[in-house]
C-alpha cells in the first residue's frame, strides 16, 4: 500500500522486482480526492500511467458501485497473468461505505502438475546416495512449503532460497528482510546487504526498531556501488561516481537503536571483539569444531 504522490512512486522499484519474477501482487495506493484530479493539485499524480508499464492491470477507483468488481479484476488478472495489479483509490472514496455486501470472489490459482514418477524415483536415488546436501530450493517449490521443510529435515540439509535472476534493483535487502521477520517473528532472518542499498534505505532501520523486528543485517561495507563499477569494468569504462562517503554504519546503527559492531579483523566474524557471557558457550563448541575438522 502506498499514499499518494510520493508514496505511491516509492513502491515501483519493488512492483518492477515483483514484475521481473512474475510475482502475483495488488498494490493499493492513494489518491488526492475525486474533485481535484486533473486540477494539478498538491501530490497528485496519474497512477494509472505511473504504473501502465510495471502491472497487468491499473484502475481508480471512482465510486464504490465499483466494488468489489473491481477488486475481483485486479486480483484474477493478477493470478491470470502473474503480474501486478495497481488498484488506485481517492481519499474520499476511501473513507465511503460500499453499497452492497456481496463479498468478492476470486479465481483459484492454477494447480501445480506432479513430476513424474520416474523422475521423482531417480532424484530420490541421487539424493539417498549423495554425502552431504545442500538444497537450492526456487520458485518452483512456491506451493511446497511443507515438503521442503520435511526433506530438509530428513536429509539434516541446509536451505538456500532463491531469487529470479532477472531482481536488479538496489536496497531490496533489508527491506526485503524486514517484511519477512514481520510475517514470522520466530524464524531467524539475516539480510546481507550492499553499504550502497543500505545507505539509500538507512531510515528504515529505524522501521525495524519501532516494530521491534529482531532481523540482523550484515553490511558489506567497501564504499563503492560494487555493481555499477563491475558495469563500468565490463564496458571499458573508466570508473566514475561509485565511491560512498560512509559514515561509520555501525555507529549510526546503535545512534538509531540497534545493537551494531563494526568488524575489522577478520577473526571477529566469529567471535565479536566484546563477547558476552551468554555467548561463551557457543563460541567454544564452534572452535571445538573447527579445531578438530582442521585437524
Amino acid at each position: 500500500m502506498g499514499t499518494e504522490g510520493p508514496g505511491s512512486i516509492h513502491l515501483l522499484n519493488g512492483l518492477y522486482d515483483a514484475k521481473k519474477s512474475h510475482a502475483q501482487m495488488l498494490a493499493v495506493c492513494g489518491q488526492v480526492p475525486t474533485p481535484d484530479i486533473g486540477t494539478e493539485f498538491f501530490q497528485e499524480v496519474n497512477n494509472d500511467v505511473l504504473f501502465s508499464d510495471v502491472a497487468v492491470f491499473t484502475h481508480t477507483v471512482m465510486s464504490t458501485g465499483q466494488m468489489p468488481q473491481l477488486l475481483e479484476q485486479a486480483v484474477n488478472t493478477a493470478y491470470s497473468r502473474q503480474g501486478v495489479a495497481v488498484l488506485t483509490v481517492p481519499g474520499d472514496i476511501g473513507e465511503l461505505e460500499m453499497d452492497n455486501g456481496r463479498v468478492p470472489r476470486f479465481a483459484r490459482r492454477p494447480a501445480q502438475g506432479a513430476a513424474p514418477t520416474a523422475q521423482v524415483q531417480e532424484v530420490a536415488r541421487v539424493l539417498s546416495d549423495a554425502g552431504d546436501v545442500t538444497l537450492l530450493v526456487g520458485r518452483g517449490a512456491l506451493d511446497a512449503r511443507e515438503q521442503v521443510w520435511a526433506l530438509a529435515d530428513r536429509l539434516k540439509a541446509p536451505i538456500v532460497l532463491t531469487l529470479k535472476a532477472k531482481e536488479g534493483s538496489m536496497a531490496n535487502a533489508m527491506p526485503q528482510a524486514l517484511g519477512a521477520q514481520a510475517l514470522d517473528r520466530r524464524r531467524q532472518i539475516i539480510a546481507c546487504c550492499g553499504d550502497g542499498g543500505l545507505m539509500m534505505l538507512l531510515g528504515d532501520l529505524r522501521t525495524a526498531v519501532t516494530y521491534d523486528l529482531p532481523a540482523t543485517f550484515v553490511v558489506f561495507d567497501n564504499g563503492r556501488l560494487g555493481t555499477v563499477k563491475l558495469e563500468q569494468e565490463q564496458g571499458g569504462l573508466p570508473e566514475f561516481g561509485t565511491e560512498l562517503d560512509n559514515p561509520d554504519i555501525a555507529a549510526v546503527a546503535i545512534a538509531i537503536g540497534l545493537e551494531a559492531v563494526r568488524v575489522t579483523d577478520p577473526d571477529e566474524v566469529s567471535i565479536p571483539p566484546k563477547a558476552k557471557v551468554s555467548q561463551a558457550w557457543g563460541f567454544a563448541i564452534a572452535r571445538s569444531k573447527e579445531t578438530l575438522e582442521s585437524a
